[in-house]
């Protein structure tokens, strides 16, 4: 991004760092909009979401509590968010959301924490089963073994 650019608008070739999102976030084909509603200290971008149904704005009160810095997936019609919080990024938290009958529903998250008593990350990896979320794996891992994993983009940013 150049110094003389606007980080408030929105940019085709990176529509989703802007504080207003114009985008399809329900994939049904209407425009809907997300607000920005905060930027923490490590980068992690909070919005609001209206989209647009029967010609009526609805609210999404989960997107702004559950979804950091989110992604569209239109190919999986997912939206996906990062959180970092520390040790450049290997301090994190990811979900995965999808549209179920018109609501929006955490269907796969990972939290990755420090301990230092360890010196150890704690990595707890969730996923839908049924009516609710089930640990699908709870790990501790070295840093080594965390740093030579590959990285998603959305890792790095």
């Amino acid at each position: 991004m150049s110094a003389s650019r606007n980080p408030y608008a929105w940019d085709k070739d990176e529509p989703e760092r802007a504080a207003v999102l114009p985008l399809d976030w329900d994939f049904d084909g209407d425009t809907d909009i997300a607000l920005q509603c905060g930027w923490g200290a490590t980068g992690n971008l909070m919005y609001d979401l209206w989209i647009l149904r029967d010609g009526r704005w609805r609210y999404i009160p989960e997107f702004r509590d559950d979804v950091t810095s989110p992604r569209r997936h239109p190919e999986r019609r997912v939206v996906r968010g990062y959180s970092h919080g520390g040790m450049v990024g290997l301090i994190h938290q990811k979900t995965e959301h999808a549209w179920v009958r018109g609501e929006f529903v955490l269907q796969w998250e990972m939290d990755q924490v420090w301990s230092h008593e360890r010196q150890l990350f704690h990595r707890v990896v969730r996923r839908r089963r049924g009516g609710g979320m089930a640990v699908e794996s709870d790990r501790w891992l070295s840093i080594e073994e965390v740093e030579s994993e590959p990285r998603e983009p959305e890792d790095v940013e």
